[in-house]
């Protein structure tokens, strides 16, 4: 748990046995959800590099893909890790319905950027509490 934040293991598949996922973190302001991912390197002593990631339900298991599709980011990373020697750190964070709203810097004369208050959203959820 970190501040009220509850971590589960992201499957029961033992390929992902290094992966957590979020309980669900509210956005008040377009009244939809997000969760996040942690993918921890396999040794936790020195993280070399942290990687931040959005749709994050499409990073590592087809059967949490909207698509269908997915990155096989793991298999990617961990072959990668073997090769440079080096622990990566994976923070992602899973789109929602609202997805347009929350990924777009660049909003419209006159919109909100809701993808600032988006990430301000999932620091505030992580770190303040």
């Amino acid at each position: 748990m970190i501040d009220g934040i509850n971590f589960t293991k992201y499957s029961k598949n033992k390929i992902f046995n290094n992966l957590y996922k979020s309980n669900e973190i509210f956005d008040e302001e377009i009244k939809d959800t997000n969760q996040i991912i942690f993918r921890i390197p396999k040794d936790l002593t020195k993280i070399d590099n942290l990687i931040l990631c959005y749709d994050g339900q499409n990073l590592f298991d087809s059967s949490t893909s909207h698509f269908g599709t997915i990155f096989d980011l793991e298999s990617l990373i961990n072959s990668f890790e073997d090769q440079v020697k080096k622990n990566f750190l994976i923070i992602s964070v899973t789109s929602n319905s609202k997805r347009q709203l929350q990924y777009n810097p660049y909003p419209t004369e006159g919109d909100k950027n809701f993808a600032e208050d988006h990430i301000e959203n999932i620091v505030l959820n992580l770190y303040h509490q």
